[in-house]
C-alpha cells in the first residue's frame, strides 16, 4: 500500500536568519538610535545613529541612512548611506 523512493527527494537548503530580511523600518519613518543584533534589516525610511548587524542590512530606494558607522556582513544600497561601511560584503 505505501512505498518509498528508493532515491530521496532533494531538499532546499533554508536560508540562515542571518541572510534574511527579518525587520523593516518603513518609508515615511524616521529613527534616531541604533540597531544591533543578528538578522536582517531592510531601511526605506531615514535612520540616523549606529548600525552594528550580525546579518544582512539593506537601504531601499527610498531609505537614506546617516551613521558614522555601519557594521554587517552583508550591506546592499539602493538608497543613500552617509559614513563608513565595515563588511564582508557591498552590493
Amino acid at each position: 500500500m505505501f512505498k518509498r523512493n528508493s532515491t530521496p527527494a532533494e531538499t532546499s537548503q533554508p536560508v540562515q536568519a542571518v541572510e534574511r530580511i527579518t525587520s523593516v523600518l518603513g518609508s515615511g519613518v524616521i529613527w534616531h538610535g541604533s540597531i544591533n543584533g543578528s538578522g536582517g534589516v531592510r531601511i526605506e525610511g531615514a535612520f540616523e545613529g549606529e548600525i552594528a548587524l550580525r546579518g544582512m542590512l539593506v537601504v531601499g530606494e527610498t531609505g537614506r541612512v546617516t551613521c558614522q558607522n555601519v557594521r554587517a556582513n552583508t550591506v546592499i544600497v539602493a538608497g543613500a548611506v552617509r559614513g563608513n561601511i565595515t563588511t564582508q560584503k557591498l552590493e
